[in-house]
């Protein structure tokens, strides 16, 4: 009897052993997981950026070589090159601030120091600065923008924000479009919409116009000068402010972009 119980005592204390390893296994796994994808990421965000550079390095180099090579022609005759190599430095200082911004934002010690501002504000005060680009571009604005909205947040970054996303929406209006900018209250959140009229976004881009150097459109987006990192830095942007930020679209009619950040009490 005493034999069968310590049998049984063993055998229970062996399982318990096998099923411990399993879960000390599966826990392990779980953890690493977070880790590895950031390392993924680490490794697509760094071959990314030495993709996009080759181009203007490339560029940049072989309109070198053409004004090396008239030595002793005048600024004035080899412009043309000089204005290429001017351009894509100015492209790649672009480039490298805004993944300087993305770096910042990575890492866990530098988040934004965010305190209670009117919102209503800051999107009024954009908004201006936008006119004139907006009237050159021949686009019809309309603004619908709640008063005295507070959230917690950091005054600078949500100036990025909305420029980012206004900047987006007036290079994608069509020929005497419309953009529309809404700011309101929408169940203790602050709901910001910027929609302007276009070809629109395909479904499947949606969810992945907010990752790293994703482009819905490669050729179109280096025409207006974009590397596809605006859209993320907006992410982090909203991520830092407890929010959230996505996209709707119908093809051939409008697109939206949803930002939504926990609103705080009127001061």
């Amino acid at each position: 009897m005493l034999f069968q119980l310590l049998k049984t005592l063993v055998l229970i204390g062996f399982i318990s052993l096998i099923v411990l390893l399993f879960i000390s296994i599966y826990l392990t796994n779980k953890s690493i997981v977070p880790i590895k994808e950031t390392f993924e990421k680490q490794k697509q965000f760094i071959a990314d950026a030495s993709h996009e550079l080759k181009t203007p390095l490339a560029i940049i180099k072989t309109n070198t070589s053409l004004v090396l090579s008239h030595p002793y022609d005048t600024i004035k005759n080899q412009s043309k090159w000089i204005n290429y190599i001017n351009l894509q430095t100015d492209r790649m200082s672009e480039l490298i601030s805004e993944m300087l911004s993305l770096a910042k934002m990575d890492a866990a010690e530098n988040k934004l120091p965010l305190s209670p501002i009117n919102i209503s504000k800051i999107v009024e005060s954009m908004i201006l600065m936008f006119d004139a680009v907006i009237y050159e571009n021949n686009i019809e604005l309309e603004t619908n923008i709640s008063k005295n909205l507070f959230i917690n947040g950091n005054k600078e970054s949500l100036k990025k924000l909305f420029s980012i996303i206004m900047d987006n929406a007036i290079k994608h209006t069509n020929k005497n479009g419309n953009i529309t900018v809404s700011l309101f209250s929408d169940k203790n959140k602050v709901k910001m919409i910027i929609r302007n009229t276009g070809e629109g976004i395909e479904p499947e881009h949606l969810e992945r116009i907010f990752e790293r150097f994703y482009r819905v459109d490669s050729s179109r987006d280096r025409e207006t000068g974009g590397y596809g990192l605006g859209l993320s830095i907006a992410s982090s942007i909203v991520k830092q402010h407890k929010g959230k930020i996505y996209a709707k679209s119908n093809i051939g009619e409008f697109t939206s972009f949803i930002v939504e950040i926990p609103q705080q009490s009127s001061l």
